[in-house]
């Protein structure tokens, strides 16, 4: 019997129906584990994963008697619909799923709701890595963006960005920058979702122009030689919460669901101890099976060239639910998507945001 299981999820059927790909850690005895209640754990593979995976090998599962296997997933729309369908128990989650769930854009499905925020920030903005020297050389880049777009705009093939998800805080993210050089999105240039797996090789093939999406993928098209890296979330300074711990709300009190929020908060605040990066940047590379090289950018300190902020990513000491973060987004929902009528944002963001439920497990921590 393991503590814990990497699964990796299947495209078809049941996403749950995975296959054993490695242990986090060693497995722990059986003895100790007769008793432990299981949890499936989803997640997308990023960065900000990383609690997810360093409480495994941190133990700290097992410490709160509980057996987590971890299932990859591959997009956020099957991370949506495997918890709408209760295939997974929670996942590493947009905040926006939830607060969607909540506002009824998924149907009458059982809803969903946050107890945990695993993080603030960690997404950034990538250009073509040919389009960011043409624009950069004109001395003026903003108005050299906007002169592209505009002259494109009519064209076979306008300007072209993607995001990940259009209830995400990328989404969002991506609309403010474009804005911030003139252009309206939708309008002068197009938007598309492409799930982050898939969004490096979209720019090498030319299909779009830039994305907003989350560690490690724009440091891979770096890397890779196809993509400049312009914004973060940290330097676009937009409310912070990125992901969080979703979770159906009909499950929100049971004691697996507490012990899970007591175990990722522990893991949060021993991450956000600087001395502690390294190690947890080992782990991460082993999980994800990227280079650690990859990693290091967000996790171990963003070169000082690229003008961004630190950290460029935050795990300890935001840990519980804000409900201010949840009116924009929101807010960000409602205005950039088809969902109609009034709604009251004050009753759903408390509703979908339970800072409640992260006080009640409160006392579990170590």
């Amino acid at each position: 019997m393991r503590a814990h299981g990497w699964c990796d999820s299947s495209f078809a059927g049941d996403p749950v129906r995975a296959v054993w790909l490695h242990p986090c850690v060693a497995a722990a005895s059986d003895a100790g584990l007769a008793m432990a209640s299981r949890v499936r754990l989803g997640f997308m593979p990023l960065v900000d994963a990383l609690p997810l995976v360093a409480a495994s090998y941190l133990g700290l599962y097992a410490e709160y008697d509980l057996q987590v296997d971890l299932i990859a997933m591959r997009s956020w729309a099957q991370v949506r619909d495997a918890l709408l369908l209760g295939q997974i128990d929670a996942a590493h989650c947009l905040p926006g799923i939830p607060l969607a769930s909540q506002a009824g854009i998924f149907g009458d499905s059982d809803s969903l709701a946050c107890a945990l925020t695993l993080n603030h920030y960690g997404n950034a903005i990538t250009l073509a890595r040919s389009l960011h020297a043409e624009l950069s050389a004109t001395g003026n880049f903003d108005a050299a963006l906007l002169r592209r777009a505009l002259a494109r705009r009519d064209t076979e093939r306008p300007m072209t960005f993607a995001s990940v998800f259009p209830v995400s805080k990328h989404e969002f993210e991506l609309r403010h920058w474009l804005r911030q050089a003139g252009l309206t999105p939708g309008y002068d240039v197009n938007l598309l979702v492409i799930p982050p797996p898939m969004v490096v090789r979209a720019l090498k093939e030319r299909q779009i122009d830039g994305f907003c999406v989350g560690e490690p993928w724009n440091t891979l098209a770096v890397r890779e030689g196809v993509g400049t890296v312009v914004s973060t979330s940290r330097t676009l300074d937009l409310p912070g919460t990125e992901k969080v711990l979703a979770a159906s709300a009909s499950w929100l009190h049971s004691a697996e669901h507490l012990a899970l929020v007591a175990s990722l908060r522990d893991t949060c605040a021993w991450l956000d101890a600087p001395e502690h990066r390294q190690l947890a940047c080992d782990w991460l590379a082993e999980a994800l099976q990227v280079e650690r090289s990859c990693l290091e950018p967000s996790l171990l300190g963003v070169p000082e060239a690229l003008g961004q902020v630190q950290p460029f990513v935050r795990f300890g000491g935001i840990n519980r639910p804000d409900v201010g973060h949840a009116r924009w987004l929101l807010g960000q929902i409602q205005q950039h998507s088809s969902l109609a009528g009034q709604l009251d944002a004050e009753a759903i963001s408390a509703r979908t945001f339970r800072a409640d439920v992260y006080d009640l497990a409160a006392p579990l921590s170590s």
